[in-house]
């Protein structure tokens, strides 16, 4: 007795923790580690990951800016099927795929690795679930200079080309900076970078430069600084004639420099006389083209000497050195540059170190580089009126007919068009902000037809609704379209709907085209869209139909496919297509059968009698259908009716014919769709002319109306 309650205990606590185990709710996808392999190297997140935990980065170490990487995830908890989400910064070459060892492996191709800010890796699970692996890209950065049989010259500037093996990765910066002895500038021109170098000073000029870098290096786990160090020695010859520095060195060409004049700072040892000219010409043979002229105003007591300078024609310092003269005579030496007024011509848009766009558009809560050009662009101080610039904006600018910079558009912009200022003034161009409409998963779309709402993503098969269906809704559900710093705006779909009957004949077409789908008030942007063509939270069907659904027959099909309207959104998901059939459990029929050869034992028989002839049946059977399938029937039938035995023997006498009412169960061999089949009976009944009960076995021809 003992013993045998123990035993029951135990089945109660096993079933109890059965329960328990039952009743717990699914764990959520977890991204456990991570290993990339580059050409430069490879690296795992648990082991060489780097920052702060919960916001660990995997470092990634490249050798070219297109380098194809191999990634290996290991994720548990993922609900059906993992994808990985579309970037601009890679394409995916080998999707992503479970593996043998139990980890989920892809091939990306990545695309300008050196200018992509925030590079990730973004996957997600049938559940929605939503996980992010930050990639860090490391390079180690070489440069050097070659210049030999480059002359330097004091004021003369001059540029060479730096030899890098990632020059991309190098930031230029156009606006000169200070060393000691000369001045200098790092300047990109068709994806190579150049060193302009202006020496102030002359004889042998030791240097330390450090140029920034947008990647730095990774040495044992440590990330190294920004920049990269240049060292070496110039020498600076001293220039045949004195040389005068003129301030500032950049003069534009406009009304006021040429009539008016720009008050300029004249440094040099020569003596120059107060309130006389003085005229710069690119050469130094009498009547070269003249640059433009000076005027000396007066001579301060600390040797500087005030001038107006009036600019006739345009002259750049890397095009040669200008001539200070007088009555033809030669004084000096000296060089700047007067530039065409600033103008700039156009602007384009780029995203994630793709290709750059004209269109200017861009869209709230993004960050984009932008591209204005013009000419005279280095004298010029760009505004963006709401847009914040980034700190490194002026380091960005990279020649005088090309300005780059990165901007972030705020997410609670409120302007339509964002005017480019120079100085303060409109340049004439201006960037189109609209909002987002990137086609958003159709996991904010259900189906509800009698069984609860279904959502699209969630419906991989057929959907058999049982008895009537008295109508179809599409519900939308807009709080999945804008979720935090995620936008995707306003959704534009087409719904095509196909209705067909048992047969497959056709009852009903039409198109939904009208169908959007509006953020609601958990968007960010939800106060700036337009909501004059939002549709409700629900569609009825049977308002777009020339047919009512309660009125379709069993085994009718209504499908629906949902498509992306392709001019309102840059990409298109593919479309989705489910089908609702009208399903039935149980059909009922009438049939007339022509049983032969049947085995019947009446009641006052002591055993199996013979084969009988060719009889008659009629028939009301029910059949039943396969659970899951699609109007296909179940092998067996159970009829009830009247059976005529021996029907078409026609001699006067039989003694085996007779009518009886029979209760049978019939088993179809064959296809029970045609209407000829061969069925085997099984059943009894009760005999009206004998008056008497009788068992039947036997095979039958069926012919089925």
């Amino acid at each position: 007795m003992i013993r045998s309650g123990g035993h029951r205990g135990l089945g109660a606590l096993a079933l109890l923790l059965v329960l328990l185990a039952a009743s717990e709710p699914s764990q959520a996808a977890v991204l456990e580690d991570a290993t990339i392999r580059c050409p430069g190297g490879t690296a795992t997140l648990s082991l060489d990951g780097i920052g702060a935990a919960g916001q660990r980065q995997l470092p990634m170490r490249y050798r070219e800016d297109e380098d194809v990487c191999e990634l290996s995830l290991r994720i548990t908890g993922a609900q059906g099927r993992l994808s990985m989400l579309g970037s601009d910064d890679f394409d995916v070459v080998d999707s992503l795929a479970p593996s043998a060892s139990g980890t989920y492996a892809a091939k990306l191709r990545f695309y300008e690795i050196s200018r992509s800010e925030f590079l990730k890796i973004r996957l997600r699970d049938s559940s929605g679930t939503l996980l992010e692996l930050a990639l860090a890209p490391f390079a180690r950065t070489e440069i050097r200079l070659d210049t030999a049989g480059l002359q330097w010259s004091q004021g003369q500037e001059a540029a060479v080309e730096i030899l890098c093996n990632h020059p991309g990765n190098l930031v230029p910066f156009p606006v000169w900076k200070q060393a000691d002895g000369f001045q200098y500038r790092l300047v990109e021109s068709q994806e190579r970078m150049f060193l302009h170098v202006l020496p102030v000073t002359i004889g042998p000029c030791d240097y330390a430069l450090s140029l920034p870098l947008r990647k730095p290096d990774l040495v044992d786990g440590v990330v190294g600084p920004a920049e990269v160090r240049l060292q070496g020695q110039f020498l600076f010859r001293k220039a045949r004639m004195p040389f005068l520095r003129i301030s500032p060195q950049t003069v534009l060409l406009d009304d006021r420099s040429g009539r008016e004049g720009i008050e300029v700072q004249l440094e040099s040892s020569l003596s120059l006389a107060s309130g006389r000219k003085y005229l710069l010409e690119e050469s130094e043979a009498p009547g070269g083209p003249a640059i433009g002229e000076i005027f000396v105003k007066n001579i301060q007591s600390t040797g500087h000497v005030v001038g107006l300078l009036r600019a006739f024609n345009l002259h750049r310092r890397q095009s040669g050195s200008l001539f200070l003269k007088e009555a033809e005579a030669v004084r000096a030496v000296t060089n700047l540059d007067v530039l065409p007024q600033v103008h700039a011509g156009t602007v384009k848009v780029m995203r994630n170190g793709r290709d750059w766009l004209s269109d200017a558009v861009i869209h709230p809560g993004e960050t984009v580089h932008l591209r204005i050009e013009g000419q005279s662009l280095d004298q010029a101080r760009f505004g963006f009126g709401e847009l914040d610039l980034s700190p490194d904006a002026a380091a960005d600018l990279s020649s005088e007919t090309v300005f780059e910079c990165k901007v972030t558009v705020p997410m609670s912009i409120s302007r339509s068009i964002v005017p480019i200022l120079d100085h303060g003034k409109p340049t004439g161009l201006a960037l189109v902000v609209k909002e987002y409409q990137r086609a958003h998963a159709f996991d904010y779309l259900s189906v509800e037809y009698g069984n609860g709402p279904r959502s699209l993503p969630g419906i991989s098969g057929p959907e058999l609704a049982p008895g009537t269906i008295r109508d179809v809704q599409i519900r939308m559900d807009p709080k999945e379209l804008d979720s935090g710093q995620v936008l995707y705006g306003k959704q534009y779909v087409s719904v095509e709907v196909k209705v067909t009957g048992p047969t497959g004949n056709l009852l009903d077409v039409t198109t939904i085209n009208d169908l959007v789908v509006c953020p609601d008030e958990h968007s960010p942007r939800f106060g700036f869209y337009d909501r004059s063509d939002c549709s409700g939270n629900v569609l009825n069907l049977n308002e777009h139909l020339g047919i009512n659904t309660f009125d379709l027959e069993p085994w009718s099909k209504i499908s629906l496919t949902f498509s992306n309207v392709a001019d309102k959104h840059e990409q298109v998901r593919p479309p989705r297509r489910i089908d609702i059939y009208r399903q039935q459990r149980v059909r009922f029929d009438v049939d007339v059968s022509f049983p032969f050869g049947l085995l019947i034992r009446k009641a006052s028989d002591e055993g199996w009698g013979n084969f009988s002839g060719v009889s008659m049946a009629m028939m009301a059977k029910l059949g039943f259908y396969e659970n899951g399938a699609i109007d296909r029937l179940e092998p067996y039938e159970l009829a009830a009716g009247f059976i005529a035995l021996d029907a078409f023997d026609l001699s006067q006498v039989s003694s085996s014919r007779d009518l009886g009412v029979v209760a049978l169960m019939t088993l179809n061999p064959v296809n029970p769709q045609r209407k000829l089949s061969f069925p085997i009976y099984f059943g009894g009944g009760y005999l009206l002319y004998s008056h008497e009960w009788f068992w039947l076995l036997g095979p039958g021809i069926s012919v089925q109306f």
